[in-house]
């Protein structure tokens, strides 16, 4: 992409930070942990949240956010105890795997046999099914809960888990053992039984004894209200997905200790998740057979073991339990092969805590990325060879850019391509013109239609990058290598309909784009093909790269502002990608032309000005753009896929259409360029966790500001135009000192 217009824009800078560094350092652990956990704070308006993280099996981050007591102003910190809630049952499983060990407890054994009292149903129940909720025990709202009526002695009757089984021993089974899975804290109530009677002592003192003390759990202990347990969180709810947080209510969950009454501090939550997997626990069959699903009757299995939810990330076994309940929300997955993992406690009773492990995760251990599939590996492989010394940056009228044509040359012949030029030495692929004492090269070639074919659609990208800059060659993988390996992989999926299409296809690769669009202006001057004839301009430029470094699969579609019918064509192809990480963005042309159209970015403004139909398509400009950074292993080759499969789509679409496009040549603004405009600096206000996003929150926020003025208006006038440019030229200030 040529950099004069950047040049040209200095004057509008003015809005972005000054005394910025020409390169930041990328975020700390802690920076982006804060950033994450502050934004869902935020975003779900949560009162209290506490984080850790461990690695190793060591805890290597911890923090508070919000309050544990907002009446009180009492700060939320890693001391602040929560409830466990749910993830109360892996700690039961962990106690059942022990007795196994010692030889006190079967799995497949009638638990009637350790508790009499529980009543006799249709079919025997075995632990290894409550561990699994396949034993048919009714939850909460599944099925007829029946509670035995009868007076205790006790105060606190139901802190012995024997009593505790009344409050739904005499309720039918929703289902007969081993046939369905069907969740169920009650079953670990009576799980919590049996290992009460296995074990010889109460269910709570072998916890403390093989669990808590051996792990230094120091604030792990059951959630008795009737005690005074200091640090403890207050509980909020509220009502609707906007309701303000009130108080809940300080439930008793003495009753369902294993399946659900637990407590402590975030950094022993981690501790405990740390363990998972550890010999100084169970040896590793016991950890085997917890992270086993057991086969239902049918044979099939589900993705919850003994106490645990299972599941794969990166590659590795990760399992994780939720928590949910009144007073709070909680969170803690592991990868027991790495000892790595994350827990998250909240005390409002509405947070969604998923997400932020994951994301969290991830700062932790990356995403596995997937084996690449052969289009990407060969549009890797194109890119590559573009960029490499060899061609020492392809700059417009050096050895290296004419050694770079050759190569270019050789694939268009191989692919079956015609010549596109005609000459008075007969017809041949190079369009040969001069830019000063340079001699540059614009390459054509033909994918010939049908007999009946007269008209063009003309796909492009430039081959030119900057060259070599004193002893530095600039790769340009990005610019633009990554639009000629589109171009190229495009005309090779054509190929075969060579001779058959209702239209020739010209696919062209301009030189000296660095230097001026010079390439595509002599093209379109000297009429190589008679801009009559071109139906449409496919125009690739920056394709495999993330303009914003938290948006992975963004492609901006330029140019259909001038054509209706091409709006809506992207409209019938954008839902094709529905689920996939990518989003097709049309965009005007105008936001990237502060000073007119006369400074495009591209070689699209070559064929706009011949009032030529185009497409524009980028990625825009990311971070390394125009530096030696701009290498083949920052692109996104699964996107550049994704670009192509788009292309198929659009030229498909324009195949199939007689009519020629209509051009307006002064399209008004569409509303949805404000609306697109307002979502990313919102995103941008949100992401503090890039230092030059973060000092820009000023200027982003005034900009946000004119923007929301402009969509509660519903329409764009000139002074709007200027708004959302004056937008983009800040987010063109502010990348380039963000690094991936």
């Amino acid at each position: 992409m040529m950099p004069t217009i950047l040049s040209s824009l200095l004057p509008l800078m003015a809005l972005a930070p000054q005394g910025s560094p020409p390169q930041e350092a990328a975020p700390t652990l802690p920076a982006k942990v804060d950033a994450l956990a502050q934004r869902s704070m935020r975003r779900q308006n949560l009162v209290g949240l506490s984080v850790a993280l461990f690695r190793g099996g060591k805890v290597v981050y911890a923090k508070g956010y919000g309050f544990a007591d907002r009446e009180a102003r009492i700060p939320a910190s890693k001391e602040t105890k929560y409830r466990w809630a749910s993830i109360s049952k892996p700690l039961t499983a962990i106690a059942a795997m022990q007795l196994v060990e010692q030889g006190k407890l079967d799995l497949d054994k009638d638990i009637r046999s350790y508790v009499p009292e529980f009543p006799k149903k249709p079919w025997p129940i075995t632990m290894r099914r409550l561990l699994a909720h396949q034993a048919g025990i009714v939850h909460y709202r599944n099925g007829k809960v029946i509670r035995t009526q009868r007076s205790y002695k006790e105060k606190h009757p139901f802190a012995n888990l024997i009593l505790a089984l009344d409050t739904f021993k005499d309720s039918p089974l929703i289902a007969e053992p081993g046939t369905k899975y069907s969740y169920s804290t009650h079953g670990f109530i009576l799980a919590g039984a049996v290992l009460r009677r296995a074990g010889g002592v109460p269910y709570w003192e072998q916890v403390r004894k093989r669990i808590k003390l051996p792990l230094g759990l120091s604030s792990l202990e059951p959630d008795y209200q009737w005690k005074d347990i200091p640090g403890r969180a207050v509980g909020y709810q509220r009502l609707g997905k906007k309701g303000e947080p009130f108080p809940s209510s300080n439930t008793d969950v003495s009753w369902k200790l294993p399946g659900g009454g637990f407590l402590s501090h975030v950094v022993d939550l981690a501790r405990f998740g740390a363990a998972w997997g550890s010999p100084s626990l169970l040896k590793k069959k016991s950890w085997e057979t917890l992270w086993t699903s057991p086969a239902l009757k049918n044979g099939k299995r589900t993705r919850y073991g003994l106490g645990f939810a299972l599941g794969r990330y990166a590659g590795k076994r990760l399992v994780e339990h939720a928590g949910a309940q009144e007073k709070t929300r909680t969170w803690l997955l592991a990868l027991p092969e790495l000892h790595s993992g994350v827990a998250l406690m909240s005390n409002c009773e509405y947070a969604r805590l998923k997400p932020l492990s994951r994301r969290l995760l991830a700062l932790l251990v990356p995403p596995q990325q997937k084996s690449p599939t052969k289009l990407e590996a060969a549009l890797r492989a194109d890119v590559s060879k573009l960029a490499s010394p060899e061609f020492q940056g392809r700059g417009a009228g050096t050895p290296g850019g004419r050694k770079a044509g050759d190569w270019l040359l050789q694939r268009i012949e191989a692919l079956g391509l015609e010549p596109g030029v005609r000459g008075k030495e007969g017809a041949g692929y190079v369009h040969e013109f001069r830019y000063g004492r340079a001699r540059c090269r614009n390459l054509v070639g033909i994918l010939p239609g049908n007999k009946d074919a007269k008209d063009y659609l003309l796909i492009g990208a430039h081959y030119d990058h900057l060259g070599k800059r004193a002893r530095t060659y600039y790769p340009g993988a990005d610019d633009n290598a990554s639009g000629v390996a589109v171009t190229l992989a495009l005309a090779a999926a054509f190929a075969p309909q060579k001779h058959k299409l209702p239209y020739h296809l010209a696919f062209v690769f301009f030189d000296a784009e660095e230097k001026g669009l010079v390439g595509s202006r002599r093209f379109v001057s000297h009429e190589v093909i008679p801009c009559a004839r071109i139906r449409f301009a496919l125009i690739y430029d920056l394709v495999g790269g993330n303009f914003l470094p938290w948006r992975k699969g963004d492609i901006y579609l330029m140019g259909s502002e001038h054509s209706p019918a091409l709006e809506t064509l992207i409209q019938k192809i954008q839902p094709k990608f529905k689920g996939e990480p990518f989003q097709i963005l049309p965009l005007g042309n105008y936001i990237l032309e502060p000073f007119g159209p006369s400074l495009a970015r591209s070689d699209y403004m070559s064929f706009r000005a011949k009032k030529v139909p185009y497409l524009f398509v980028s990625s825009a400009t990311p971070w390394y753009y125009h530096r030696p950074s701009d290498q083949p292993r920052n692109l996104d080759y699964a996107k550049m896929a994704r670009v192509l499969r788009l292309s198929r789509l659009l030229l498909q679409g324009l195949l199939e259409r007689r009519a020629p496009l209509p051009f307006l040549a002064k399209p008004s603004a569409r509303l949805s360029d404000a609306l697109q405009m307002r979502k990313i600096l919102k995103e941008c206000l949100q992401h503090r966790e890039y230092p030059n996003f973060a000092r820009a929150n000023p200027s982003f926020a005034a900009l946000l500001s004119q923007v929301d003025k402009i969509v509660q208006k519903g329409s764009i006038d000139d002074k709007d135009r200027r708004v959302l440019q004056r937008a983009l030229v800040l987010l063109f200030q502010t990348v380039p000192h963000t690094p991936k």
